[in-house]
């Protein structure tokens, strides 16, 4: 083998580990009720209705309604994403929210914007009392950017707990509420309704 295919052969196989790292997995249970994973997949978009989703090789998007959606592990995020997580295990808060807020306008993989800015209100809440304020308005950006995304009961409760640590019990009470209309109106599951009563 020439030196010019062995690093032909060699480019090739780093291009589809890194694609391959950068694809996720969702677990959906099937028409028996079981769990099955879709492994190599890329989420395009996700609401409390469906999740849209691409699978490795293939240019054919496919959805799955959200109720029968179990979990999705997403893969990798951009450079960004990744830094500000790896700032956040180093306690480089600071940074991690530089990072984050890039993350949070980012557009590849598609499904990350949304997770950033969930991520980055929760950095901010780390940083006490004086950084609940932050963490409040990023977490009312991303209901006024995904108001109908599948992570809204997350949102609901943590802009529900950022409102009650600044002594606003009306607005906390306001988003916990939001929660509990979703459960009534079967839009979330069940278990939604004790963590928000919680």
């Amino acid at each position: 083998m020439s030196i010019r295919t062995g690093l032909a052969s060699l480019l090739t196989l780093v291009a589809l580990a890194t694609s391959a790292a950068a694809q996720g997995r969702i677990e959906v249970l099937n028409s028996r009720g079981e769990i099955a994973p879709l492994p190599g997949t890329t989420i395009l978009s996700e609401t409390l209705d469906e999740v849209a989703f691409r699978r490795a090789g293939s240019d054919r998007t496919e959805t799955r309604p959200g109720n029968r959606v179990v979990r999705i592990v997403y893969g990798k995020g951009s450079d960004s994403l990744e830094q500000a997580r790896a700032a956040v295990e180093a306690g480089d808060l600071r940074n991690a929210v530089t990072l984050y807020t890039t993350a949070s306008g980012e557009t590849d993989p598609p499904w990350m914007a949304a997770h950033a800015l969930l991520e980055l209100a929760e950095v901010h809440a780390r940083q006490g009392k004086q950084g609940l304020a932050d963490a409040r308005a990023a977490a009312q950006r991303f209901l006024d950017q995904y108001p109908d995304h599948r992570l809204l009961p997350d949102a609901l409760l943590a802009l529900a707990t950022y409102a009650a640590g600044l002594g606003d019990g009306t607005a906390a009470d306001d988003s916990v509420r939001a929660v509990l209309d979703l459960v009534r109106d079967d839009r979330i599951t069940s278990d939604w309704g004790v963590r928000a009563h919680l």
